[in-house]
């Protein structure tokens, strides 16, 4: 019986840690990026040709969220 006992309560503690542990992920983490893998490309252009701030740009195959001007 008692065996029993501890083995809930170990499985119980088991969960609670995990479930905390996937919180403080997403609390501390970028909650819209996530899952993805970012990095940041930064380039200097004397003519810009018109592209505007926070507009969508394509890095090879690559489409880009943001631009910053």
């Amino acid at each position: 019986m008692f065996k029993n006992f501890a083995n809930a309560k170990l499985g119980l503690f088991i969960f609670l840690g995990s479930a905390l542990l996937v919180i403080l992920i997403f609390l501390l983490g970028n909650k819209d990026q996530l899952f993805t893998s970012t990095f940041t490309v930064k380039t200097y252009f004397q003519n810009t040709g018109g592209l505007r701030n926070g507009a969508s740009v394509r890095f090879g195959v690559l489409m880009l969220e943001q631009l910053k001007v």
